[in-house]
């Protein structure tokens, strides 16, 4: 093994170490953070969430924590077993030996097999995480054996209905030979794309299925809030949420200078018009403040630094070597195979990569809080609190979390966290107008007290004179005296 070869297998164990540690240590920091927070419920769910029930949340989250990180190990392990193991290695020679060469139908066999194998280590981490916690705190009522045989099927069709896909891109990316992730690059960017931009803004925002919001007092306000926010000519309809949009509440959708607000119909039902123009102001300032752009463009930035450095590595014989696989099975007259690679991705990349979630999310939690802050300036952080805590449905989950653990797995920010950040901002708000009106009564007193100085100086200067007149005048008497008495 070169010294490149056993420094990359270094930094490999040391990004799995890594990946295991910080899984251990969102573990502790969240139940510890969900027991602490067990004796009083927040004060914006007092009404809505009793303390038994808060507490019931708080153990069922201790519960799902404890799953995803022995859902991390098998992750690890699973890492550690296709790699430095010998996994990938001994399939894919296995797959050599069974198909004689190593074309498309060997790289498709060997690509078959790994997701068989991630399927079965998965099912019952799957059956635990999403079936018997929820079946012991009594949100899940199905039969185990119903379940688990729904479940097998969702996965067996999904994987037939996967297998043609994989087949046909395998197909075009050993077409593509040494320029395969420009292929890949292009993909992956205009499928997120689509679902940023086109999906949300196009297919959704100007669906057919939505209808003209009826005429009121909350469309009048609509309009006069879209015309302070420069979106004069926004036409307004409203429309059942999407499935694929489980998180928007309102949706500002713009094409060919053409401007509409969807308002989702469960968005109507639970708000008061003050909370639905908080809602409103959130979606414009999405779109306003170029949020989606940016998302974007940090996505390509990601993407293109991901497939140009892989397509880096995947070329070097110590890239191999450093992950357990014998270079001479891995290149092909200098070229990488592109269904080894797939496998890599598949069994490593998630844990490998897992450092990377953190500065995604925590870009897109800044983009969340801009958007709040803007409702917060504009319509006040009362009424978005308000709505929030109405359009809020998950209650088995804390609603504590830490905030290590919250932005290692939610790309939003949780809905606590979004109500101290406004109640942060309107206190800012609060200091800020205190402040200014403190500068003004200063200015004022300044201003006062420079013309009470100046009518002072004015006061003094009259006196001046007449106190020098009536001198004057006495020394003209006294004068005019002497001479009388001289006659």
């Amino acid at each position: 093994m070169t010294e490149i070869a056993a420094l990359l297998k270094i930094t490999f164990l040391a990004l799995i170490v890594f990946y295991v540690c910080i899984q251990v240590a969102l573990l502790i920091s969240e139940v510890g953070s969900a027991e602490k927070a067990a004796d009083a419920v927040p004060r914006a769910f007092c009404d809505k969430v009793s303390l038994a029930e808060h507490r019931k949340a708080i153990d069922f989250t201790a519960e799902v924590v404890q799953s995803d990180t022995v859902n991390a190990l098998a992750g690890a392990a699973v890492a550690l077993a296709f790699t430095l193991g010998g996994g990938l290695d001994i399939l894919w020679a296995f797959v050599n030996v069974l198909t004689g060469d190593r074309g498309i139908a060997s790289q498709f066999l060997l690509v078959t097999l790994i997701t068989l194998i991630l399927a079965v280590v998965d099912m019952p981490l799957d059956w635990w995480r999403n079936f018997r916690i929820n079946e012991r705190y009594g949100t899940e009522r199905t039969d185990a054996h119903l379940w688990l045989g729904r479940r097998i099927r969702a996965t067996a069709f999904g994987w037939v209905a996967d297998m043609p896909l994989v087949f046909a891109g395998l197909a075009i990316l050993n077409l593509s030979s040494y320029f395969w992730w420009i292929l890949c690059l292009v993909v992956s960017c205009l499928w997120f794309f689509w679902h940023e931009y086109l999906y949300p803004n196009w297919v959704v925002g100007f669906s057919k299925k939505a209808h003209p919001l009826q005429e009121g007092s909350l469309k009048r306000r609509l309009q006069l809030l879209l015309s302070e926010l420069g979106y004069t000519d926004t036409r307004i309809y409203t429309m059942v949420r999407p499935g694929a949009l489980k998180h928007a509440n309102a949706l500002f959708a713009q094409s060919n200078r053409q401007t509409r607000l969807v308002l989702f119909q469960h968005t109507l039902c639970k708000l008061t018009e003050e909370e639905i123009l908080a809602v409103v102001t959130n979606a414009v300032a999405h779109v306003a403040r170029w949020h989606r752009f940016a998302r974007c463009i940090l996505f390509f930035f990601l993407m293109f630094a991901f497939w140009w450095g892989f397509a880096w590595l995947a070329e070097k014989p110590y890239f191999y070597e450093a992950l357990g696989i014998h270079p001479a099975m891995a290149l092909e007259n200098g070229a990488a195979i592109p269904g080894l690679l797939t496998g890599i991705v598949l069994t490593t990349f998630p844990v490998v990569l897992y450092p990377i979630v953190f500065l995604v999310h925590l870009f897109t939690r800044m983009l969340e809080y801009d958007a709040d802050a803007c409702v917060v300036h504009t319509i006040g952080a009362v009424p978005l609190i308000r709505a929030i805590v109405k359009l809020h449905t998950d209650y088995r989950n804390t609603l504590t979390p830490n905030r290590l653990y919250s932005l290692a797995n939610h790309r939003r920010p949780h809905i606590t966290q979004r109500i101290s950040a406004a109640q942060c901002e309107a206190e800012k708000l609060r200091l800020l107008a205190l402040k200014a009106r403190k500068e003004k009564l200063a200015d004022r007193q300044a201003l006062f007290n420079a013309v009470l100085t100046r009518r002072e100086e004015n006061t003094a200067q009259n006196n001046a004179r007449l106190v020098q007149g009536a001198k004057e005048a006495l020394v003209e008497a006294t004068n005019l005296k002497n001479r009388t008495m001289r006659i």
